[in-house]
């Protein structure tokens, strides 16, 4: 999810895994506890900051794959039937 914090700073708020969530969090000052979500298992990731791209690119592939192992199988495979590049990002 895109947004803006209260400073007008570009976000993007993604759900991860707890551990892994905690760990970038530690690592990277401009990965932050999700603005006005769950903390536990949102982050947002300042865009303009200094987070890697290829860190900002594993953490939406890994947000795409935690959102959809929680989804039903009939859900998980109608979206895999539907989009071929859908298979990509569970790799």
């Amino acid at each position: 999810m895109r947004g803006e914090n209260k400073n007008g700073d570009s976000l993007l708020t993604l759900k991860l895994p707890i551990g892994d969530g905690e760990i970038l969090r530690s690592r990277y000052p401009d990965i932050i506890p999700g603005y006005h979500m769950i903390k536990q298992h949102w982050n947002s990731l300042l865009l303009a900051g200094d987070v890697p791209e290829p860190v900002l690119i594993d953490c939406i592939q890994l947000a795409y794959q935690t959102v959809f192992m929680k989804l039903t199988k009939k859900k998980q495979r109608e979206i895999v039937e539907s989009s071929p590049a859908a298979r990509l990002h569970l790799i």
